[in-house]
């Protein structure tokens, strides 16, 4: 679908909207970051809620500033 991006991992599938693809590649594709490194369309509470989503499903996780 259009509006939708898929991610198949851990044997679910998650939709989000298309609009956060380029914020979801780059936390997907980078080792570390902040919240605020997200790039894109979103917002910063969407880059939170984003963020928030990706750590639930296991697909991020949140690491002390080093």
């Amino acid at each position: 679908r259009e509006d939708t991006i898929e991610i198949n991992c851990h044997g679910r599938q998650l939709s989000l909207p298309s609009f956060a693809a380029e914020a979801v590649r780059f936390a997907l594709g980078h080792g570390r970051f902040t919240v605020r490194d997200l790039p894109g369309e979103l917002d910063d509470p969407g880059r939170l809620v984003l963020v928030r989503r990706l750590v639930r499903e296991g697909l991020l996780r949140v690491c002390d500033r080093a």
